[in-house]
């Protein structure tokens, strides 16, 4: 197959805090959106929707990284503002909060209305980041300065509750269209995975399948409670041993390639991408074994991974 780069929106997920579906990366090799080639979308206006949601998903991946939404939140929390004293060095940052914004912008802005559920949810989030970014940036001086030291915190207390009350309305608005995200990505994996299949992209196609088996794996696991639940680890057991025969397809598919004496080599990032798929059937043989919500953490964070290599590989 000619390599090239596959778009997967899939979710990547961050478990901690938020429930799992609510918290999902998109990666670019299971979107029919993202990764339909002229010949199977329908018209321009597919191909907007394709750069549309590849852009929704940039800004979304963004929101959940190592310094998104979450992140900061965490950060402000701590800082514990009702209770600080001035004898503290205390400071606020706005993350990546501010560059995601500025993607999902980009993306509401691509003229396209074939999602309009996903576009709705979009502009709830857009005003509810741009409300937070607005305060943070604000703010930041005051607690960068120092100000707060001659105040007393008397104008960080007073932005206190409207704060907290900015980051609820951000988290909730990103918990709706990560649903609207899923979903919009959920309608279109078939039809992206038929087109593979048919295209006879077998190593792309094995990949997206793993991403899409291990989503649905990790979706089980929306509530702590399930972790010990007979009846969902029953379900998980079933599709653990689908994901397992589709990674074993992917390897051979991955070394066929790598050995074929003409075409280029296949990129490393479909073997890193299964490596850690790999990695989150561990973690769940662990979990079963421990029945612990910390292992759920390992297999989201191993999925993450696994999503992150699936964008990484070149055209």
């Amino acid at each position: 197959m000619k390599l090239k780069k596959v778009a997967f929106l899939l979710a990547l997920v961050v478990a901690s805090s938020c429930t799992l579906s609510a918290c999902k990366k998109v990666s670019k090799l299971i979107s029919s959106d993202s990764g339909t080639s002229s010949a199977t979308a329908s018209n321009a206006g597919s191909n907007l929707m394709a750069a549309k949601a590849a852009q929704y998903a940039e800004g979304y991946n963004t929101l959940i990284g190592t310094s998104g939404l979450k992140a900061t939140y965490a950060h402000y929390l701590k800082a514990d503002i009702d209770h600080a004293t001035v004898s503290k060095d205390l400071s606020i940052t706005d993350g990546s909060i501010e560059i995601a914004l500025n993607q999902l912008t980009a993306g509401r802005a691509i003229a396209s209305t074939q999602a309009p559920a996903l576009d709705q949810a979009a502009d709830q989030l857009i005003v509810a980041l741009g409300k937070l970014n607005v305060q943070l940036k604000e703010l930041e001086p005051y607690y960068k300065s120092k100000a707060y030291k001659d105040d007393n915190f008397a104008k960080g207390k007073a932005a206190h509750a409207a704060m907290i009350a900015n980051f609820d309305a951000a988290s909730s608005a990103s918990h709706q269209f990560s649903k609207n995200l899923d979903e919009h990505e959920n309608a279109n994996a078939k039809l992206r995975l038929q087109s593979l299949k048919e295209k006879g992209e077998m190593l792309a196609y094995s990949t997206a399948l793993s991403l899409s088996q291990a989503k649905e794996i990790l979706s089980l696991f929306e509530e702590e409670s399930s972790v010990k639940n007979p009846d969902i680890l029953k379900r998980a057991d079933a599709l653990i041993t689908q994901l397992e025969a589709n990674l074993a397809e992917q390897r051979k598919e991955y070394a066929k390639a790598n050995t074929a004496t003409s075409g280029a080599k296949p990129d490393v990032d479909y073997q890193l991408a299964e490596s850690h798929l790999t990695s989150m059937v561990g973690a769940y043989r662990n979990l079963k074994q421990s029945g612990k919500a910390k292992d759920v953490n390992s297999m989201v964070s191993a999925y993450n991974n696994a999503v992150h290599n699936s964008n990484s590989i070149r055209d």
